[in-house]
């Protein structure tokens, strides 16, 4: 059986910080949100809703090299990450 918390703890810390809502990494209008106020955000599960995309790439042009390419967009952030992986297999027969 499972259970479903409505109230989530999310952050690095335990204890409540405060914040004048100003400052480094304001949002357009000046106000700052949960994350950036304070090292623990309690809140409903929605809180950490993002409603963004992926796309990942994974090739391998030879049997023992993997390459992987990835783009998230962040919607509710307006935050773009691109990353990229370079993977070896050392346990191949005959290597």
């Amino acid at each position: 059986m499972m259970a479903l918390r409505t109230d989530q703890a999310v952050g690095p810390g335990t204890q409540q910080g405060g914040g004048s809502g100003m400052g480094p990494g304001a949002g357009a209008g000046g106000e700052r949100t949960a994350f950036q106020t304070q090292s623990e955000t309690i809140g409903v599960s929605d809180l950490t809703r993002d409603n963004g995309y992926s796309a990942w790439l994974n090739i391998s042009p030879v049997r023992y090299l993997f390459l992987q390419a990835g783009y998230t967009r962040s919607i509710v952030y307006r935050l773009d990450t691109f990353s990229f992986g370079i993977g070896f297999n050392f346990n191949l027969p005959g290597m």
